[in-house]
C-alpha cells in the first residue's frame, strides 16, 4: 500500500507570543502576497513579512479580522485587505498599506468577535 508524505509549502518562525483569536492571513499590501498578521499580549500587531512591521494599539485587543477593500469603479483593481480590530472599547478599521486608521466606532460593551458578511 503506497504511503503519502506531507511536505511543507512554507515555513517561518514567529518570534512573538500570540493571543487566541488574534491571527489572520491576508493580502495587506498592494503586492498581492499573502501575509500573516498576529497580535501580541502587549497589544502590538505584527505583520509577518521581510520587515516584521509592528503597529502599536493603545487599547487591549480582543480579536482581529481581515476585510478586502477595492475601488468599485475600477474592475481591474484586485484590492487589498485591511484589519478590523476589536478592542475593549472600540472597533477599529486599520489600513496597513496606507498606515492609517480608516475609522473608529465606539462600542461601550467592547468587541470580542468579528464576523463580516457582504451581499
Amino acid at each position: 500500500m503506497p504511503t503519502t508524505q506531507l511536505t511543507a509549502v512554507f515555513d517561518f518562525r514567529l518570534f512573538h507570543h500570540t493571543i487566541w483569536k488574534c491571527a489572520v492571513a491576508g493580502k495587506f499590501l498592494n503586492d498581492n502576497k499573502e501575509r500573516l498578521s498576529i497580535v501580541t499580549p502587549e497589544n502590538k500587531i505584527v505583520l509577518q513579512d521581510e520587515t516584521n512591521a509592528i503597529h502599536n494599539i493603545t487599547a487591549k485587543i480582543n480579536c482581529i479580522k481581515q476585510l478586502r477593500i477595492k475601488d468599485p469603479n475600477n474592475e481591474e483593481d484586485k484590492g487589498y485587505d485591511v484589519l478590523l480590530i476589536g478592542t475593549i472599547e472600540n472597533l477599529i478599521c486599520y489600513d496597513i498599506y496606507q498606515n492609517k486608521t480608516l475609522f473608529i466606532k465606539e462600542m461601550p460593551e467592547g468587541v470580542t468577535c468579528i464576523e463580516v458578511g457582504l451581499p
